[in-house]
């Protein structure tokens, strides 16, 4: 791991792409600067690349002409864990204030989840037809979109080329990439104070957007609206009395997805944090 790091950190100083892809980078024990510089590079690379179209820079109008417009740029409007979660937001915009755009970088997988963005949105665009970075951006343009989303970053299906081009005078990150894009073209990011701390604020390349509580959407009141939630929730819960925990001692543990060596020390910190540890569940192969 000593030897990435190193290769990494020469790769960055001699301004090469880096080996290592910025959604890659998550996984390594990288520092947040070297995070950082990885998405930034990434980033000029987008820009060298519409650098060929000799595009003259989109202008903008300072004024809101009627209904703001957004814009949301996905490679995954369809069966995909983005679609899963936010398949309901374009819908549930008030159209007499918004007017919604959904630009689709993938051709139509035929599910649910693709018709419900499609249907539900007062456009619907595939770009996926339009192969051409410069003429998705111009067609962007085009709408006179005023917020255009990012929602793929560097994950699989990105086009951020059409973003290094600016056809929308504000550009945010949103959802399907939860960290920076180390782009100038990216304004702010779409976030939380739980994972995004103001603290390290510093190592986003955009200005941070909090949502109240938290940026993470979920579909579950739309997707089973039978289902009630109180009445479920009354049947489950439990209280820390009958449970023999006291009121302050309380631990709740989903090591799903981390490594043994990380749920080893998850336990040693609640054994000595949580006293009455009585019982203690954690999900996954540990439980």
């Amino acid at each position: 791991m000593k030897k990435l790091v190193s290769i990494v950190a020469e790769q960055i100083d001699k301004n090469r792409l880096p080996s290592v892809h910025p959604h890659h980078s998550m996984l390594y024990p990288l520092t947040h600067e070297f995070r950082k510089a990885i998405a930034a590079r990434h980033a000029n690379l987008c820009l060298e690349k519409v650098q060929i179209l000799h595009k003259a820079p989109y202008k903008f109008g300072r004024e809101l002409q009627g209904r703001l417009r957004i814009g949301y740029v996905s490679s995954d409007f369809g069966n995909h864990p983005t679609s899963h979660l936010m398949q309901s937001v374009p819908g549930l915009h008030d159209r007499t204030k918004v007017e919604i755009f959904c630009y689709a970088l993938s051709p139509d997988d035929g599910t649910t989840f693709r018709s419900k963005v499609a249907r539900e949105s007062e456009n619907f665009v595939d770009l996926s037809q339009v192969p051409c970075n410069g003429k998705a951006a111009d067609k962007i343009y085009a709408d006179g979109i005023h917020i255009l989303v990012n929602m793929n970053g560097y994950t699989k299906g990105a086009r951020n080329e059409i973003f290094a081009l600016r056809p929308s005078p504000i550009q945010v990150m949103w959802l399907g990439y939860p960290g920076t894009s180390g782009a100038n073209y990216m304004d702010y990011i779409i976030t939380d104070g739980v994972t995004s701390p103001l603290e390290l604020a510093s190592q986003y390349s955009e200005k941070l957007a909090y949502m109240p509580h938290t940026f993470f959407v979920g579909d579950h009141k739309q997707m089973f609206p039978h289902l009630q939630e109180r009445l479920i929730l009354s049947d489950k819960i439990k209280s820390h009395n009958s449970l023999g925990i006291l009121a302050d001692n309380v631990a709740v543990i989903n090591a799903t997805d981390l490594s043994p060596l990380v749920e080893n020390t998850d336990i040693k910190e609640i054994k000595e944090v949580v006293r009455a540890a009585r019982p203690l569940v954690i999900s996954a192969k540990s439980s």
